[in-house]
């Protein structure tokens, strides 16, 4: 029986024997309605507990993502996914028919899973994020956009290709920079590096720089496009040991490549007919050695100015948080895939160069290291210099 505290009844009811009698009755009042709420409650509980599960197990998603993106303008299209509509359009006709070869069972269109797989890129946001965006489970998320890059790493070839007409990219570098253009340059090579996480185990990925990493190597034209990339070594390698374990290296070194055309490169890598680098500052250069170091540096600004606009315009390459160092490749490839596609006559958006590139390994390899042809080519382009 449920007792109610005299405090709460009025004392001018004790002289008329009332107060008992009020007491009780309150009390039946209130436990009749305690019963009726707790038996309520048992039904809503039990009455379905299918259901109950089936609420409690079924997540909210978003699932008009994809209609929203079909509303956005052109501008906003670019500016969320750095493609346009007509290069987004391109690269579905160029690669859909290998995602369908897959054999998916997804429903999901190919449409959706290139822009899912290029926000994955252009963003640093988590895949709980993406796939919350864009309507997809988790792991479903990573399966997606790993399925994509594997594509475009594949299919790199048709995106990423090294010039026939050499010609061509020494005069789209002597526009460039005009009468203080460095001459036979058809392309420039450099290194950045990757971050990546730490691994407990390897400390081969631990570079110079206190973090780890994985290197990219890249050589571009003039108009910032990569003819090249080689990618994955740890981020401990020097650069001239990377460069000598390229194909682009034995490609040069094998192919009759005209003696008045080479690539440009910094002090890191090893001098060679078909590599231009500046002389080694030892504090006592000559006028005409610090002019063609000059003149080569603002020609090779453009391989920095490349990695630059990569890492603004696909920022998951500033950090790069993969469990496996093998998916490292998959990431940086389809990212400079892309990026190739971005740059067109039209897109001529302003880069930052500053701390977008940097030397892995600025020491020189030792002037020992140099064959005579190659010294004779730089000093006869210096004194051309003058």
């Amino acid at each position: 029986m449920i007792e109610i505290e005299e405090q709460f009844l009025p004392r001018n009811l004790e002289p008329l024997g009332l107060k008992r009698k009020l007491s009780a009755a309150l009390a039946a009042v209130i436990a009749m309605s305690s019963s009726e709420e707790v038996s309520s409650s048992d039904e809503s509980y039990s009455s379905d507990p299918d259901s109950v599960d089936e609420q409690q197990s079924k997540k909210a998603k978003i699932t008009d993502y994809m209609t929203i993106i079909h509303q956005y303008t052109d501008t906003d299209f670019k500016s969320h996914f750095r493609l346009t509509r007509t290069q987004v359009e391109m690269l579905i006709c160029l690669t859909q028919q290998k995602y369908v070869s897959l054999g998916t069972k997804s429903v999901l269109s190919y449409e959706t899973a290139l822009l899912t797989t290029i926000w994955c890129l252009a963003n640093q946001e988590c895949f709980r994020g993406i796939a919350d965006r864009f309507g997809l489970g988790k792991g479903n998320c990573h399966e997606v956009v790993m399925r994509v890059m594997k594509i475009l790493y594949n299919e790199r070839g048709r995106f990423i290709l090294w010039p026939n007409d050499y010609k061509k990219n020494v005069d789209e570098f002597n526009q460039c920079r005009g009468q203080n253009s460095f001459p036979g340059v058809i392309g420039c090579v450099d290194g950045t590096h990757i971050p990546i996480p730490g691994s407990g185990s390897d400390n081969s990925y631990y570079n110079r720089k206190g973090f780890h990493s994985v290197i990219l190597q890249g050589v571009c034209n003039a108009k910032l496009q990569f003819m090249d990339i080689f990618c994955g070594f740890p981020g401990s390698c020097h650069d001239a040991n990377v460069w000598k374990q390229s194909p682009v290296y034995e490609l040069l070194k094998s192919s009759n490549i005209p003696a008045d055309l080479h690539l440009l490169g910094d002090s890191a890598y090893p001098l060679d007919t078909f590599l231009m680098c500046p002389f080694r500052d030892n504090g006592h250069l000559t006028n005409a050695q610090k002019k063609f170091n000059v003149t080569l540096s603002s020609t090779r600004v453009v391989i920095e100015m490349a990695y630059g606009r990569l890492k603004q315009k696909f920022r998951r390459l500033k950090y790069l948080q993969v469990e496996k160092v093998e998916y490292a490749k998959y990431y940086i490839m389809a990212a400079c895939v892309l990026h190739n596609v971005c740059i067109d006559e039209d897109d001529n958006q302003d880069s930052s160069c500053s701390n977008a590139s940097e030397d892995i390994n600025a020491d020189s390899v030792g002037e020992e290291l140099v064959n005579s042809a190659a010294k004779e080519k730089r000093l006869e382009i210096m004194q051309n210099l003058l």
